[in-house]
């Protein structure tokens, strides 16, 4: 029969292993929110860049009416492309230290055995 000391002991290591298993939830879905806030971001500017804030009259590339464009609608566009590449490239050097480094890591460590 165990004794009062053991049973706590059992205790607190459930405890521990609930806490853990909360945790490695918590930055599961933390990750994902990240992910999802840089796709979303990339989505609403390309929108905004292709759809919205485009001379009159003008479908996809803008070609020669770049020429015509009015500079403040050529600026806004600018900043809303320049807002894409950044989300862009945070999503790639987050992918690539939170996803790619850890598998190459492991891929490298089981060819190495």
């Amino acid at each position: 029969m165990p004794t009062a000391m053991e049973n706590t002991a059992k205790s607190e290591t459930t405890t521990i292993r609930r806490g853990r298993v909360v945790g490695q939830y918590a930055v599961l879905v933390l990750h994902w929110i990240i992910i999802l806030n840089f796709a979303i971001e990339i989505i609403y500017g390309s929108y905004m860049v292709f759809v919205v804030v485009v001379p009159d009259n003008v479908t996809g590339p803008l070609f020669e009416a770049a020429k015509n464009m009015d500079v403040g609608l050529m600026t806004t566009r600018r900043l809303y492309a320049l807002e894409v590449w950044v989300a862009t490239a945070g999503l790639a050097i987050y992918l690539a230290i939170t996803e790619i480094a850890p598998r190459l890591k492991l891929m490298r460590k089981v060819d190495a055995d």
